[in-house]
């Protein structure tokens, strides 16, 4: 059975519209009808006009697309393919921090979970956190950020605003040392080294550049006659190298385990038995849909200006 075939067959079927992270393998990359970061993920499911969403990514991707459009059935390839980092904060650590911090406002990194965004103020990603934490009112003197520390820590060295940081992490980013620029400048000396901010401060302050996913991207299609190393998930060389062969890993073991769960397999299975579908509460999908869409309209607005 050749899997692509059946896959677009019954995609067609069945009206699907199959989304797809930068961080997936690249078979899996290759089928999505849509291939971007997180930010670029929720507004494409946000307009989605077909009647079935299915999300390749980790689940909580897939709860942020039920959440921006409820009338579709969304659905993940695996459900097994979860998120550390997600898992290390819960809306009841946020209540009790708002119990601790009067007059706090909560930044929730949309690498979390549909639960912690009904607690959060506004979400961000990667590519958009910096300018919505400077553009918070001045009148909140404490930021809660989370869960990630890292990217937190990369906010606060950019704005100078007052943050208290969750002690999460992502598991493939924070293991990226700062050993590998070194090792890599010394190879190639003329190269460019960019990380994502999702990386340990020792990285982030010794790269050329920090960057979200789609900008890294973009940024090897500018720069097409440059040697770039990346230190991010691997799979997004894939999308690197269409436009620059001269890109490369800054480590090999910069693997997500649970976004290689997505497999072709797994994809055709989810969608011949229609099975893996997001079901969220009323409440739930009415609480986590404010941040989202607060980050959204901000981001759009900025954007048009």
């Amino acid at each position: 059975m050749n899997l692509i075939n059946e896959i677009n067959k019954l995609k067609k079927e069945k009206d699907v519209l199959i989304l797809g992270h930068y961080y997936l393998d690249p078979k899996v990359q290759d089928i999505a009808d849509y291939l971007g970061d997180s930010y670029g993920l929720a507004k494409k499911a946000m307009d989605c006009k077909e009647k079935i969403i299915l999300f390749a990514g980790v689940v909580f991707m897939a709860e942020t697309a039920k959440i921006l459009n409820p009338s579709k059935k969304v659905l993940a390839v695996t459900m097994d393919a979860g998120c550390p980092m997600a898992d290390m904060i819960n809306s009841n650590d946020i209540i009790a921090m708002r119990e601790k911090y009067k007059n706090l406002y909560v930044v929730s990194y949309v690498n979390s979970t549909a639960d912690v965004k009904t607690q959060s103020d506004i979400c961000v990603t990667s590519r958009n956190a910096l300018d919505i934490v400077r553009d918070i009112p001045s009148k909140y003197k404490n930021i809660l950020f989370v869960p990630d520390k890292n990217l937190g820590s990369y906010i606060i060295k950019k704005t100078d605003r007052n943050m208290i940081l969750w002690d999460g992490f992502c598991c493939v980013h924070n293991d990226i040392s700062a050993d590998t620029i070194k090792k890599a400048k010394e190879k190639y000396k003329d190269s460019v080294i960019i990380v994502h901010p999702e990386c340990n401060s020792k990285v982030v302050e010794k790269c050329d550049f920090a960057m979200s996913t789609s900008q890294m991207v973009d940024y090897a299609s500018k720069n097409t006659d440059k040697t770039i190393f990346v230190g991010t998930e691997t799979g997004v060389l894939h999308s690197m190298k269409k436009y620059n062969s001269k890109v490369y890993s800054l480590s090999e073991k910069t693997i997500c385990k649970n976004m290689k769960k997505n497999t072709l397999e797994e994809i055709y299975n989810t969608l011949d038995k229609e099975v893996n579908e997001i079901v969220l509460s009323n409440e739930v999908l009415k609480k986590a849909y404010i941040p989202i869409k607060r980050m959204i309209d901000y981001t759009e607005k900025r954007n048009s200006q």
